[in-house]
């Protein structure tokens, strides 16, 4: 075979090269494509989730492992009372079958048989002391009895709340496996694993040491503001309406954000708006955004409030779990008790819309 000549072994190389050029590129190399804009938000979001849910574990665990103690409490307290029950059922019983047999009739022989009045009074302080001794057996059977009961139902409480606790912590932990799947797999299909993972570590301990504590200092701030609006409403009687026994308070959201500045400086960059069933509050600090939705509810139990419920949550445009905002409601109370507006006032209604909350409250004597 005749050698090739420098020219036909360039022009080979060239189309070779070329049919390599044109070679399509692989699905999965297609796949491995940067994350960006509405993609990275739910992949940060998911991350702040399971940074917080993991907290939630962490605090059901806690409440668990008490509900454990608590029984195995209440369970050594009734093997204690069980065993002093018996004993004064033995007492009781004794005095039962005295009076039941007779046997109590000989101190009203005794009583009839005096000879002088000095003799009676004696008789009658023997008999007061040992019908005493009987109601006290009695009423001691009576409350270990009682006792016993109570230990029992507390004991029964106790394994509900225990089986409550147990779900929601195996319902947190499929979802924070899901949601850390979900993250793992987006990461991997991203062909920029490293830049993401780094992006994640950054965000979650930016959240940690600094986040968490603005939205924590927004709520507290918020919480003791509440605890002072009774007191500023009843110095700007002219939001309280009076009809007969019917009060309507209308609060505009210029007036509840004058209040709030009043309370506190930190709310000057913060805004509270009502709109159709919803308030919402919006504020920017030091570089940190912080947007807050929720509405009110009436409830009567534990005690008589207008309850605040936070809808959405967002730290930076990331929204936060439900887990956080249930933790941040059961810290700080932010609720309205129109009780301590006047004293026997009870919200009926609550509504929000085009800028302003109305409240009616009728009497309550109850």
């Amino acid at each position: 075979m005749p050698a090739l000549s420098r020219k036909a072994v360039f022009w080979i190389c060239f189309l070779l090269l070329g049919f390599r050029l044109l070679k399509p590129v692989p699905l999965a190399a297609e796949a491995a494509s940067p994350i960006e804009g509405e993609a990275l938000r739910e992949l940060l979001e998911k991350s702040l989730s399971v940074t917080e849910i993991d907290k939630e574990i962490g605090r059901i665990a806690i409440q668990k492992a008490k509900a454990a103690d608590d029984i195995a409490g209440l369970a050594a307290a009734i093997v204690r009372s069980e065993a002093e029950l018996e004993r004064y059922r033995e007492k009781a019983g004794a005095v039962l079958r005295a009076y039941y047999t007779g046997e109590r009739n000989m101190l009203l022989a005794a009583a009839m048989s005096f000879d002088n009045l000095p003799q009676l009074f004696v008789i009658l302080d023997y008999v007061e002391v040992i019908l005493s001794n009987d109601k006290h057996t009695l009423d001691r059977y009576r409350k270990q009895y009682r006792d016993l009961q109570a230990e029992r139902t507390a004991v029964e409480d106790e394994e509900r709340r225990l089986a409550v606790i147990e779900r929601s912590l195996l319902a947190q932990r499929e979802r924070l496996v899901q949601l850390q799947s979900e993250i793992d797999g987006a990461i991997a299909a991203s062909g920029d694993e490293e830049r993401l993972r780094a992006l994640i570590r950054e965000l979650v301990a930016y959240w940690e040491l600094t986040g968490l504590e603005e939205v924590r200092r927004y709520y507290q701030a918020l919480g003791k503001a509440m605890r002072e609006l009774p007191k500023w409403l009843n110095s700007n009687k002219e939001l309280l309406e009076i009809d007969g026994f019917t009060y309507t308070l209308r609060l505009p959201q210029e007036e509840l954000n004058r209040f709030l500045r009043e309370q506190n400086a930190m709310f000057e960059d913060f805004e509270f708006r009502f709109e159709e069933g919803s308030i919402i509050a919006q504020g920017r600090r030091d570089g940190m955004q912080v947007d807050v939705s929720g509405h009110y509810t009436l409830e009567d139990k534990p005690q008589h409030a207008i309850r605040f419920r936070t809808d959405l949550l967002k730290f930076n445009g990331l929204a936060l779990p439900d887990t956080t905002r249930a933790e941040l409601e059961r810290e700080f109370d932010l609720n309205f008790y129109p009780q301590k507006l006047v004293s026997f006032l009870k919200a009926t209604s609550v509504e929000m819309g085009d800028g302003v909350m109305t409240v009616r409250l009728k009497v309550n004597l109850k």
